[in-house]
């Protein structure tokens, strides 16, 4: 049987993401389909899976060759959204903490790889909002007109853009304090 979740998770939540769904692995529903904010579940017998998140992105990397080397190191591509990829292995008490990151490089190489995309995704938001709408006449800004709308839906988008690199960035600071090799 099927069970659907809605709950949405941040970029810089992907911690509180995967703790989510080891939760729901506990409670006896495997990861079967990821969507935006949609979540669905196959019941199954409880268990302990590590799931672990990792954002692909820009990288010339080809998708095969990609997730060979986590299938290599013991784990499962469970499924994709964007260019996240949703990775799971079976765990038991004697195993360590096992985690697609070792170390805080590889960690911050994945929050690179976000702000990286953020960046190039962004600059058009960013070019209409600093150097567009200052150049337009002030009458392409009255109520009815299409620039009045886009001018605040982009606005919006603009913040939350910038909102996301920076606690993308605070992250990056964190895991640079608490470096373990």
């Amino acid at each position: 049987m099927l069970k659907t979740v809605r709950k949405w998770f941040w970029a810089w939540n992907d911690d509180k993401e995967e703790i989510f769904l080891e939760k729901m692995a506990a409670k006896g529903y495997k990861l079967v389909n990821v969507g935006f904010g949609k979540y669905t579940f196959e019941e199954s017998e409880p268990k302990k899976i590590k799931y672990q998140l990792d954002f692909k992105g820009l990288t010339k990397m080809q998708e095969k060759e990609y997730l060979q080397i986590y299938e290599d190191a013991g784990w499962k591509n469970v499924n994709r959204l964007g260019s996240w990829y949703y990775f799971a292995q079976e765990y038991d008490e004697d195993t360590p903490d096992i985690s697609i990151f070792n170390d805080n490089k590889s960690r911050l190489e994945k929050y690179r790889r976000i702000i990286i995309f953020l960046l190039i995704t962004g600059f058009p938001l960013y070019y209409n909002v600093v150097i567009l709408f200052p150049s337009l006449d002030q009458t392409e800004f009255v109520f009815p007109r299409f620039y009045f709308f886009f001018r605040i839906i982009a606005t919006l988008l603009v913040l939350l853009h910038a909102l996301a690199i920076v606690r993308i960035a605070y992250k990056i600071i964190q895991d640079r304090k608490n470096i373990r090799e």
